[in-house]
Formats: C-alpha cells, sequence, structure tokens
C-alpha cells in the first residue's frame, strides 16, 4: 500500500486530526467551515466558502461599485479574492489575500488615506499596487466574518466616509441574501 500523504488514524468518535502545518499553510483556524464529500472511494476535505453563494451579486456589486465610484471594488472570502472590478482580474481574482489584510477582518471597518499618513494595507500576497486610499470593510454573518469587501483607489480620488456608508448598506445586503438562500 502506497501513500503519498500524512497517514492518521480515525478516533471512536470519527474524528481525524488536521495536521498543523496543513492548517497553517491552508489558513485553517477554529470555526472554519469544512465541507466533506466522497468521490471515487475518497474522502475530501475542502475549505468551504461561504460567499461562493453569493458570488453571482458580488459580481455585480464590485462592477457597480467601481463605475459609481470610480475605485476598484474587490470581495474575498476569508482567503482569497472571489470578485473584482476596476483592476485586473488577472492579478487580484482567485489570490489569497495578504496577511495583513486578514489581520483586518477583525477590526472595524477602517478608512486608509495615504495624505492622512496611513500605512496602505496589501490587498493580496505580493500586492505592489501604489494606493491612495482603501476602505477596508468586515462582512459577517451569524457573527463570523466570512469576507472582505475592499474599495480602493490609485489615483488623486480619495475616498470618504460616505463610501463607508455604502460599503455598510453591502454588508447588509449580502447578508440578507444570505439568510434568504
Amino acid at each position: 500500500m502506497s501513500s503519498n500523504g500524512i497517514v492518521r488514524r480515525v478516533d471512536e468518535l470519527g474524528r481525524i486530526v488536521v495536521p498543523k502545518e496543513l492548517r497553517r499553510s491552508l489558513r485553517i483556524s477554529v470555526g472554519t467551515p469544512i465541507e466533506i464529500s466522497a468521490s471515487d472511494g475518497k474522502i475530501i476535505l475542502s475549505k468551504y466558502s461561504t460567499t461562493r453563494d453569493i458570488h453571482i451579486y458580488a459580481e455585480g456589486l464590485c462592477a457597480a461599485l467601481s463605475r459609481m465610484l470610480d475605485c476598484g471594488a474587490i470581495i474575498t472570502d476569508t482567503d482569497v479574492v472571489t470578485s473584482v472590478a476596476g483592476a485586473s482580474r488577472k492579478a487580484y481574482l482567485g489570490a489569497n489575500i495578504s496577511r495583513a489584510l486578514d489581520e483586518f477582518k477583525s477590526k472595524s471597518p477602517t478608512i486608509l488615506r495615504r495624505m492622512d499618513g496611513s500605512v496602505m494595507i496589501p490587498i493580496i500576497d505580493g500586492d505592489r499596487e501604489e494606493y491612495t486610499s482603501e476602505i477596508i470593510y468586515p462582512i459577517s454573518y451569524d457573527g463570523q466574518v466570512i469576507s472582505i469587501l475592499v474599495l480602493f483607489t490609485t489615483k488623486d480620488r480619495v475616498l470618504e466616509a460616505s463610501e463607508v456608508a455604502i460599503c455598510k448598506f453591502i454588508s447588509h445586503y449580502l447578508n440578507e441574501i444570505m439568510n434568504i438562500e
């Protein structure tokens, strides 16, 4: 019998421990939803993205926000960019969010402006874009942050508090959609 991975035994309650190294590299923490499926006699564990249920809405929202506000708009799940408008889809879509952005998930909505001396937060790993302003707005469902909405500018345009109110509306809208789905 050959093995291509780590072997773990199932305990008396049917549990399997996912090795710490895998949890860290895949950004799996306590409470991360895991989808369990079976195919061809194999058990498949996948991180479950609650935002994939709202993906069709998120794409349209990003496009509308980008056009209306003349800025980039990105919606992520807990790990990767799932929707983007006003920026390179090739560069952002499916890319891992940066560690710095990941740390903002637990914070209040934040507006950052370079002119105020704020340090801009990279959106994705390896991000080299020069932002002039950003709004980082966590989106919660059932008390858990499941997504992040990011608005950003790279021109002289600066995002204001009124755009934070728009982000709040989008957050509530997506939350309502998930309650319906």
